[in-house]
């Protein structure tokens, strides 16, 4: 019970970063273009598996053994992330992620095959991957750091984030 009180408030992190556009902008950028084929199979993959609120399982487990260390706001990583596939937009989609550091950012995945198998690539520094083990569905990204590449696991807390 804890861990779901614990993510449904590192989800409310991500509530000032979700992403906006208003219906003249989208019929503006569906106007422009659509994904080709080959991306509209990458969307209609990855869709259902990515659609969700995801909570950053190493920073679950410090909430709840209250370990969390002033490192984390130092050095922040993504705790939270808000994935909204109905705002997939031709071959991208703007994700709102909260950080350790309790600021909130938008990242673009890009429904592009990444270098692992099972990924895709993002804007900024990381690559988005998932596995199923036992209809249990973990994402991680990736990012390099110091010549060394590390990864933030994530578990599903929500299937959609609630508007208020």
């Amino acid at each position: 019970m804890k861990r779901l009180l614990y993510g449904l408030l590192i989800t409310s992190i991500c509530q000032s970063c979700i992403f906006k556009t208003d219906k003249r902008s989208e019929m503006i950028l569906d106007s422009i273009g659509k994904a080709n084929a080959k991306n509209d199979s990458i969307i209609k993959h990855f869709r259902p598996i990515i659609q969700g609120v995801w909570d950053n399982e190493g920073f679950i487990d410090k909430v709840t053994s209250r370990s969390l260390l002033p490192i984390d706001s130092l050095n922040p990583y993504i705790v939270a992330m808000n994935i909204e596939t109905d705002r997939i937009i031709g071959d991208k989609l703007v994700v709102g992620v909260g950080y350790s550091d309790r600021r909130g950012e938008n990242i673009t995945f890009k429904f592009q095959n990444g270098k692992r198998r099972n990924s895709l690539v993002t804007d900024t520094k990381y690559e988005l991957a998932y596995s199923i083990i036992k209809s249990d569905t973990v994402l991680y990204l990736f990012y390099d750091e110091q010549g060394k590449t590390k990864a933030l696991k994530f578990r599903k807390t929500l299937n959609y984030f609630p508007r208020f």
